[in-house]
């Protein structure tokens, strides 16, 4: 019988580096000129994280300070709409001058403390250009105030007449 031989595996030598070549201890780590330019493209990134979260949080903060004056005004109608005709058709009613604080952490909204808004509600005579502009009355309110260095306007025109909502309050 014939005897099997064996295959030897071959092994490949690594020819390691060309002749002439010596390796040196900074070939394993980065040179200062990368290290730098990874700083440099950190710090644009980083710089742009803030300034994005900065954006966001004064997007929010305007917000809310418009939402707040959307129920500031809302609220100042309501007061109008719940007074009589002959308390609205009387001088002394208006111009009136009114204000109120938003405090956003929600401790308090006392005076003095958090988004101060101004505002001042008018009543005029109705539109000219109607029959019944003796039972009418145009009432415009008008709201500011200040969201950091912003300063805000907003305004609610509406009218109100004689034989409106008010008459149905007992």
């Amino acid at each position: 019988m014939p005897v099997l031989k064996q295959k030897q595996s071959m092994k490949i030598a690594d020819p390691g580096p060309p002749r002439g070549f010596k390796r040196s201890r900074a070939e394993g780590g980065f040179a200062l000129v990368e290290v730098l330019i990874g700083l440099v493209i950190l710090g644009v990134v980083v710089a742009a994280v803030f300034a994005t979260l900065g954006s966001a949080f004064n997007t929010a903060s305007m917000s809310r300070d418009n939402l707040r004056a959307t129920q500031i005004l809302v609220e100042a109608m309501e007061v109008v709409r719940l007074h009589g005709w002959d308390e609205i058709i009387d001088p002394a009613f208006g111009p009136k001058q009114f204000t109120s604080y938003a405090d956003p952490s929600g401790a308090t909204n006392a005076a003095g403390r958090g988004t101060l808004f101004l505002g001042t509600i008018e009543l005029t005579p109705g539109p000219a250009d109607v029959g019944y502009k003796d039972d009418m009355r145009t009432v415009t309110i008008d709201l500011s105030w200040k969201t950091g260095r912003l300063q805000r306007h907003r305004r609610l025109v509406t009218y109100v007449s004689r034989n409106g909502l008010q008459n149905y309050i007992y």
